[in-house]
């Protein structure tokens, strides 16, 4: 019975997922529906207690919490037993999660550990908009992709602060699909006919017992057209892009250098990288770069989306934040309110085309956040893309963390004849992360 109810949130939805981890998931599910197995004892009501729930968090290093965002996505955590299916996740349980992790006292900051490849799309916008909301709060939320963070859960990683991804990892996948299993052939052989009985021209539109007709496939595609619409517009929203740019990755999965150079994530690293750098600014009283603006585009009908709380959720958390928060970022204290736009109209010229001046913001705001504004007018002069500009900030960046990480560990200062540094970052056992993340994965 469960099975039925995992195939009836597959078939003939709207789904933000990769397809590749929906191709491993149905063959095996249509063979148990159809040959009517038993369920495997794990699913049985056996009378035993279901094991503990995990902790909703930990804390990977002084101040930071981890959470994971681990398997495919459903939009409650009720609607799959969680015991036979470990690899399911939820919006719900996602949002509860990083709730916790904000509302403790000894919590700075949140790394998100994503390794999933997306999952439905019922759900998802209206978590991540309130996601992006709390991401550029008080307490950033920063995700690393680690290996996994396509389609929607791509979309949880581009809500974040700042959005990092392994050696090894894919992201993108900014798209929508659904799946029509056809299966009069199968009836047949099985001497079945199914006759529906219905009120309404379209009631049964899309039925597993006939072929998909046409008609019903244009219906749909233009359906997932407006949803793909409104995913880009939120990647370019918050990763501060242009629309045309993300569209035009045609829901493509993008690994390493190639997602960095479209702009899909900030960083190339591993997650004791990123704590690194957490943990270093968090150290010296800084406060961690916040990403883009956590602009939320409106709905198919131009409306704000439906933020209605999740019990337990980032609603409240939301709502308590100062009203700047959702706002513009500002730069750092050393440009002036108002400089960025005069900088960005000295550059570009008097009338530049809309996506160039788009274009020419972003890199003015990542050289701010760079702590390096004077460089935006160097790189715009030269005619260098955002794409350029991030690679040679970022290549900079990572020479820089990883001379103070080796410090850190111990590979500097007095030892080898130089002066200590004057801020070290802690250490951080990178075995005890992972023993720790197993805990939270269950």
């Amino acid at each position: 019975m469960r099975h039925a109810l995992l195939l009836g949130r597959l078939l003939n939805q709207s789904l933000m997922v990769e397809p590749r981890a929906l191709d491993a998931m149905m063959p095996g599910l249509l063979s148990v529906l159809l040959a009517q197995a038993p369920a495997p004892r794990a699913m049985e009501d056996d009378g035993e207690d279901a094991p503990p729930p995990p902790p909703p968090f930990v804390m990977l290093a002084p101040g930071i919490a981890g959470v994971t965002v681990h398997g495919a996505l459903a939009r409650y955590a009720g609607m799959i037993d969680l015991r036979s299916c470990t690899m399911i996740d939820s919006y719900q349980a996602c949002e509860q999660r990083i709730a916790a992790a904000l509302a403790d006292p000894a919590v700075r900051a949140v790394a998100l550990i994503i390794d999933s490849p997306g999952g439905e799309v019922s759900g998802c916008f209206e978590f991540c908009d309130r996601l992006a909301a709390a991401a550029r709060g008080p307490k950033p939320i920063w995700a690393i992709a680690d290996d996994r963070a396509c389609s929607a859960a791509y979309l949880i990683a581009a809500a974040c602060a700042q959005a990092w991804a392994t050696e090894t990892a894919d992201v993108g996948s900014i798209g929508v699909m659904g799946v029509h299993c056809d299966m009069s052939g199968y009836d047949a052989q099985m001497g079945l006919k199914y006759t529906y009985i219905y009120s309404g021209a379209h009631k049964v539109d899309g039925n597993p017992h006939e072929p998909l007709p046409e008609a019903v496939r244009a219906v749909w595609t233009a359906e997932f057209d407006e949803l793909r619409a409104m995913f880009a517009g939120r990647v370019a929203a918050w990763r501060g892009l242009s629309l045309d740019a993300v569209l035009a990755t045609e829901a493509r999965v993008y690994a390493r250098e190639a997602a960095l150079a479209e702009g899909l994530v900030d960083r190339i690293g591993t997650l004791d990288r990123m704590l690194v750098e957490m943990s270093a600014a968090l150290a010296a009283g800084e406060s961690l770069p916040r990403g883009a603006a956590a602009q939320i585009p409106g709905n198919r009908k131009g409306e704000q989306m439906n933020t209605v709380a999740n019990p337990g959720g980032l609603a409240p958390l939301v709502a308590a934040l100062p009203q700047t928060s959702t706002a513009a970022v500002a730069p750092p204290a050393a440009t002036a309110p108002g400089a960025v736009d005069a900088q960005v109209a000295a550059v570009a010229g008097p009338a530049p085309a809309s996506d160039r001046n788009a274009e020419a913001a972003a890199i003015v705001e990542r050289c701010a956040q760079a702590g390096q504004p004077a460089r935006a007018a160097d790189f715009l002069g030269k005619g260098m893309s955002l794409a350029q500009v991030r690679q040679i900030l970022n290549a900079e960046e990572v020479a820089a963390a990883e001379k103070t990480a080796v410090s850190s560990y111990g590979g500097g200062g007095a030892a080898t004849g130089g002066a200590p540094p004057a801020a070290a970052a802690p250490k951080i056992d990178i075995a005890a992360i992972y023993s720790r993340m197993n805990q939270v994965k269950g």
